[in-house]
């Protein structure tokens, strides 16, 4: 069993991210992260797999997602003034 979660990002200033190209601005995006279940345990346990940022191209208007790690993530975060919130 997978699951998918979707929140989304406030950040309160302009920050940089490696999968971006020049500095993004403040506002909020949506982060996808993909978590697959442990086999095994005697309760459910997930695995974060992948974690993804929606970002604005910067050749046209369509959007895309961009990996991210979770470590950068939170340093964008906490650089940015930023803050998680959580949508099911």
């Amino acid at each position: 069993m997978n699951q998918t979660i979707h929140f989304v990002a406030v950040f309160e200033q302009p920050f940089h991210l490696k999968a971006a190209e020049g500095e993004l601005s403040a506002g909020a995006y949506c982060i996808v992260r993909h978590e697959e279940v442990i086999e095994g345990a005697s309760f459910v346990v997930f695995r974060r797999t992948e974690t993804y940022i929606e970002l604005l191209s910067s050749k046209d208007t369509s959007l895309f997602l961009a990996p991210i790690s979770e470590a950068e993530l939170a340093i964008a975060l906490l650089q940015a003034e930023g803050s998680p919130v959580v949508h099911a």
